[in-house]
């Protein structure tokens, strides 16, 4: 078995930004409705957090390919990896939970539900895939949930 080392593979600065854009949302959309149906109108805000989940996903589906599932399963779920991972995904499993528990956030508030569920096919990809954590799964399942509650 290979082990691939990326010492110095800085995350992009876009990645970072990213990142801090999802914990922004994720504190606004958990305090206030409001804040949530505000932030359910920006212009491609709900599609953006669904991009993240997907990049980590197409990235992670990348490596295994290239490198095998062993790789996948200790790069993740070994904690001595934890940066290791986050430097070659670009990202932290509490990151793809806070995206999750955006979308929940925002398809929890009644009136947002139909702008969710023009999304419903992509959250229902996310919520199966075999690379996605399964706490983020489970959230992906209850923002699906919430959709079908409402079909308008």
């Amino acid at each position: 078995s290979s082990t691939h080392y990326y010492t110095n593979y800085p995350r992009p600065q876009s990645h970072i930004q990213r990142e801090f854009a999802i914990v922004l949302l994720n504190a606004l959309v958990r305090c206030d409705s409001l804040a949530t149906n505000v932030v359910a109108h920006i212009p491609y805000a709900i599609s953006l957090l669904i991009n993240f989940l997907e990049d980590y996903e197409m990235k992670t589906n990348e490596l295994m390919a290239r490198y095998g599932p062993d790789y996948i399963i200790r790069l993740t779920t070994q904690p001595s990896n934890a940066q290791h991972a986050e430097q070659i995904l670009f990202t932290t499993s509490d990151m793809l939970k806070r995206a999750a528990t955006c979308l929940l956030s925002i398809v929890s508030y009644t009136d947002n539900i139909k702008l969710m569920k023009r999304y419903e096919d992509r959250i229902l990809n996310l919520s199966t895939s075999h690379v996605i954590d399964s706490n983020v799964g489970r959230t992906l399942t209850d923002v699906l949930h919430y959709c079908s509650l409402h079909n308008s």
